[in-house]
C-alpha cells in the first residue's frame, strides 16, 4: 500500500510540472549585422544593398552592404531596422513588404502574386494586416523571423483578411531586386526573360 501511494504521489507530481520551454522561447535578443543572399545552390550571391529609393538588390562590395539591428523574441515576428541607408530618410528605415495594389497576395495570381522588399515608413506590429502610405501602398515590416541555428530569414505576409499566404524570396538578376511572390513559376512567366531564383536570407553578424 505504501509503495502504491509513493507511485502515485510521483506521478501526480510529474503530471502538474509545466513543460520546460527552451530558453530562447523566453529570451529577446539584440542582433546587428547584415543579410546575405543565397540561392538554393548554396553559392552565396552577395550583401542586401544599402543605396536603394525603391526595391533592395545585391550590394556590389562590403561598403554598400546594408547593416540591420533587430531585437528577436523566440517565434514572434519582428522588424528590422537599417542603420546605413546611403539616401537616409526620416522614418524609412524598416525593411519589410509593400505593394501597389490591394494588400492581397493570391500565389498563381497575374496581378496579385508580387511584393516589393522595400524600406518602410513606419513599423506594423506583428500579425498584422497591411498598413497604408502614399498613393495607396500597403506594407508591413513585422513579417520576419529568425532560425536560431542556421540565421535564416523567413518572411510571412498577412494579407487584409488575415490569411498567411505562401511567401516565397526570389531574385531577379536582371533588375537586381530581391521580391517576395507567392509562385515562382508564375513570376517568372509573367517577366519573360528575367528568370528570378529563390534565395534565402541569412543574417550575419557583424
Amino acid at each position: 500500500m505504501k509503495l502504491f501511494y509513493v507511485l502515485a504521489l510521483l506521478i501526480s507530481t510529474v503530471c502538474a510540472s509545466p513543460i520546460a520551454e527552451p530558453p530562447e522561447a523566453r529570451w529577446t535578443t539584440k542582433y546587428t549585422g547584415r543579410i546575405q543572399i543565397v540561392p538554393t545552390n548554396g553559392h552565396p550571391l552577395g550583401f542586401v544593398y544599402n543605396f536603394t529609393n525603391d526595391v533592395n538588390g545585391v550590394s556590389p562590395n562590403r561598403a554598400s552592404d546594408v547593416h540591420v539591428t533587430f531585437n528577436y523574441t523566440h517565434g514572434t515576428p519582428f522588424t528590422m531596422v537599417a542603420t546605413n541607408f546611403l539616401k537616409p530618410e526620416p522614418y524609412f528605415q524598416y525593411l519589410g513588404a509593400s505593394t501597389g495594389h490591394e494588400g492581397t497576395l493570391i500565389p498563381k495570381s497575374a496581378d496579385h502574386n508580387e511584393l516589393g522588399f522595400h524600406r518602410q515608413p513606419a513599423i506594423t506590429p506583428p500579425y498584422s494586416t497591411p498598413a497604408e502610405w502614399a498613393m495607396g501602398r500597403k506594407y508591413e515590416t513585422s513579417i520576419w523571423t529568425l532560425d536560431g541555428q542556421s540565421k535564416k530569414l523567413t518572411a510571412q505576409w498577412v494579407n487584409p483578411d488575415h490569411s498567411k499566404p505562401t511567401t516565397h524570396i526570389v531574385y531577379d538578376k536582371k533588375l537586381n531586386e530581391v521580391l517576395f511572390v507567392g509562385d515562382l513559376a508564375t513570376y517568372n512567366r509573367g517577366t519573360p526573360g528575367h528568370h528570378a531564383i529563390e534565395v534565402g536570407l541569412y543574417f550575419v553578424s557583424d
